[in-house]
């Protein structure tokens, strides 16, 4: 007669090859445990701190002014978390909406076309503020989005004085107003006019897409 083969015993290696599944389940479990405990709505943060989760499926976590508060998530998107991080649709939120101070917020974070793709919404000293995307191409939103909504583009290479304008980006610093009379300068968040040219329609400007980039291109045929 053969012999019957042996069992494996608890210390075999189909048991043992459970343990390393099993001992990174329940680390994951645990820092995710330990995450929640650690940050919630109310509690101190460090605006460096960039690893904030969803409040619920319309609101984020994020640090303002070293306290974490709920922040809107408007859009269709909501709010989706993605790691230990979250992604926060703010496409259909509003100018003054609440938003985090952190570097990440203001520079990579939380922008977006308005749902009517005429306008811009940036997160600016711990608030939403609306920027108008004047130009013929109003604001095309990214083809990621809502993962990359900072890449959303608004044209604004016209622009009235006093509209609120991206203060962070370098290529829109001179565009011509709307009636094309004058150059505006966006100057501490904000287009001022800076020069005067020969009356309506003697501005004109247009916009050019690079790679990662805009650039507004514009002429001033003055009166003399």
């Amino acid at each position: 007669m053969s012999a019957t083969p042996p069992r494996p015993s608890a210390g075999s290696a189909s048991t043992r090859g459970r343990w390393p599944g099993l001992l990174l389940a329940a680390a994951v479990l645990l820092l995710a445990i330990r995450f929640k405990a650690c940050k919630s709505v109310g509690g101190s943060c460090d605006d460096n701190d960039l690893n904030f989760r969803c409040e619920d499926s319309t609101h984020e976590m994020t640090c303002r002014n070293g306290k974490i508060v709920a922040a809107p998530c408007a859009g269709p998107a909501g709010c989706i978390n993605h790691g230990f991080r979250s992604i926060c649709d703010v496409s259909g939120n509003k100018e003054g909406d609440p938003c985090g101070t952190s570097r990440d917020s203001t520079l990579l974070g939380n922008k977006a076309c308005t749902l009517d793709h005429r306008a811009f919404l940036i997160c600016r000293d711990g608030s939403y503020v609306r920027i108008p995307c004047r130009g013929s191409d109003g604001c095309k939103p990214s083809p990621n989005a809502p993962e990359a909504r900072y890449l959303d583009r608004c044209d604004e290479s016209v622009a009235e004085d006093g509209d609120s304008c991206d203060r962070d980006d370098s290529h829109m610093r001179l565009v011509c107003s709307v009636d094309g009379s004058a150059v505006l300068s966006c100057e501490r968040g904000s287009w001022k006019v800076t020069e005067a040219c020969g009356g309506p329609g003697s501005c004109g400007s247009r916009v050019e897409y690079h790679p990662g980039r805009m650039e507004v291109l514009y002429s001033c045929r003055r009166g003399y």
